[in-house]
């Protein structure tokens, strides 16, 4: 396994107190987080990788949508009432049933077309939840 596989890593403080960077220390202090699961060694790296790269594409989308909102000229309201009637005639609910109803409905919830936020706690509860059952099913 290449070392850096988990991406940017942490500063660890050698004996002569400068920094120097240490992907193994944050990989193994990662997977001990895992230990006593009852996961395999192989399930154990996969469940720590479906994290990381759900809170890797998470902080990415929550970094793109205040960048976004921060350089709007009008706000999600104004985008909406200008953007809404065009795609009302995009997005018909003869042609494309659930994506107009689900869209819609998202819409209403978070205001805007997305909420990177709420999309990252669902996502990671979602995710937790599977690895407790995947953990029960191994005892079991």
């Amino acid at each position: 396994m290449p070392a850096d596989r988990n991406g940017p890593v942490g500063v660890a403080r050698g004996a002569g107190g400068g920094g120097r960077r240490e992907p193994t220390g944050k990989y193994d202090a990662e997977l001990r987080a895992l230990e006593g699961t009852g996961l395999g060694d192989v399930q154990i790296d996969q469940v720590l990788a479906l994290v990381l790269d759900h809170v890797r594409s998470s902080a990415r989308q929550a970094f793109a949508a205040d960048r976004a909102a921060s350089a709007a000229e009008e706000s999600h309201a104004e985008w909406w009432s200008r953007a809404g009637p065009l795609l009302a005639t995009l997005i018909t609910p003869e042609r494309y049933p659930v994506a107009s109803r689900v869209g819609q409905a998202a819409g209403r919830e978070f205001d805007a077309p997305s909420d990177p936020r709420r999309a990252f706690t669902f996502g990671l509860r979602t995710l937790l939840d599977g690895v407790e059952q995947l953990t029960g099913d191994q005892a079991g």
